[in-house]
């Protein structure tokens, strides 16, 4: 069993969290950084008062699953992975076990708020709360093993055949939706995920940084680090236009027009959290606010967009490229540079990124 654990250990579960660092990397800054201790306290306490919010915890765990189980039946479909199938003839007490342990290393993060949120219930006597969140974790922790062990007992035969890039989508599409429908049919998981966090940001954010003056610099704090978890989004169009789209480089378009694309999917995406902003800030700030805000933030994706051309993203060092977008900005903020410069500045460096960078980076892909 130890030889078992070891080797799902040094592929799905080192993969995992390599994948997803950027989400745990905001998510540590989420907790630790932006929200104090009395803010953890006064949020759980509310949310295990109900009964009905109760159900919040349990939305965010079942989340948090499907995107561990989506990610390790993808990864047993990789060509390189081929050989975890073999571990099915292992025996099958020990192959349980092993899948049990693998699944406890990722889904490790949620047990570890269950517990918080678990030692809060008992703290304040909330005993028919802490016995449903029990409940809960433990059917989280086993239900996954029986998917992995039909994953792994049930080989993706088509793998031999699979030495050539395929193209899923069809054509008769117009060519500015492809990504959107390539997000809705394949990535509708982290499209969901990702709106799901930026949304609980903003909300948060504008409670804790609320004003009494028409001062705009809290807003732009919140829409800097409300919008981070749609930097996922951002590496999704990436790697689509760069693996999917990969003809779409040479052909005779001009650079700008597909910087310009780009922007616009972004604005597009962005769409929800201008909602969110013009229905939650605070009623001291002018009606145009939320919008400087919202440019604010389409910026922002358009410059991670163009840096990840750079030689420090192709080195895979993305949440160093994340770190210099956020404290350059948060510099500009705190000095109080007027915001339509901040934007514009922000918008042209993006596009003389891209513009230098695009035809000197090439993605390196492997045949899946």
């Amino acid at each position: 069993m130890r030889i078992l654990i070891s080797i799902l250990s040094k592929t799905v579960v080192r993969s995992f969290y390599k994948e997803f660092a950027l989400f745990f990397l905001i998510g540590l800054y989420i907790c630790f950084g932006l929200f104090k201790s009395s803010d953890h306290i006064f949020l759980n306490t509310f949310i295990l008062s109900s009964s009905l919010l109760i159900s919040l915890y349990f939305l965010m765990w079942t989340l948090y699953n499907i995107l561990i189980i989506s990610f390790f039946t993808r990864f047993l479909r990789k060509r390189e992975n081929i050989f975890l199938y073999h571990l099915s003839i292992s025996k099958k007490a020990s192959l349980y076990l092993a899948l049990f342990f693998i699944h406890l290393y990722l889904f490790a993060p949620a047990i570890a708020y269950a517990v918080f949120v678990s030692g809060m219930a008992v703290n304040l006597a909330f005993y028919n709360q802490l016995i449903y969140i029990l409940l809960f974790v433990i059917v989280s922790g086993i239900y996954p093993v029986l998917i992995y062990k039909k994953a792994i007992s049930s080989p993706d035969i088509s793998l031999s055949n699979a030495a050539f890039l395929v193209l899923n989508f069809r054509f008769k599409k117009p060519y500015f939706s492809f990504f959107f429908f390539h997000l809705f049919e394949n990535e509708w998981l982290k499209l969901l995920i990702s709106k799901g966090l930026s949304a609980i940001l903003l909300l948060g954010l504008v409670q804790i940084l609320q004003t009494d003056n028409d001062d705009i610099r809290p807003l732009l704090v919140v829409v800097l680090m409300g919008f981070l978890p749609n930097f996922a989004l951002v590496g999704s169009y990436y790697s689509f236009e760069n693996v999917n789209l990969l003809w779409f480089r040479n052909l005779p378009i001009l650079r700008h027009k597909k910087w310009l694309m780009a922007v616009a999917i972004f604005a597009i995406l962005l769409l929800p959290e201008l909602f969110l902003l013009y229905r939650y800030a605070w009623d001291t700030l002018p009606i145009y606010v939320p919008i400087y805000g919202y440019l604010f933030g389409v910026s922002l994706m358009s410059l991670y967009y163009s840096g990840l051309y750079l030689k420090i993203a192709a080195e895979e060092r993305f949440s160093n490229l994340i770190f210099i977008i956020a404290i350059f900005c948060f510099l500009a903020i705190l000095f109080k540079i007027n915001v339509l410069a901040i934007i514009f500045l922000v918008f042209f460096t993006s596009i003389i990124t891209f513009f230098t960078q695009y035809y000197h980076y090439e993605l390196v892909v492997k045949n899946e």
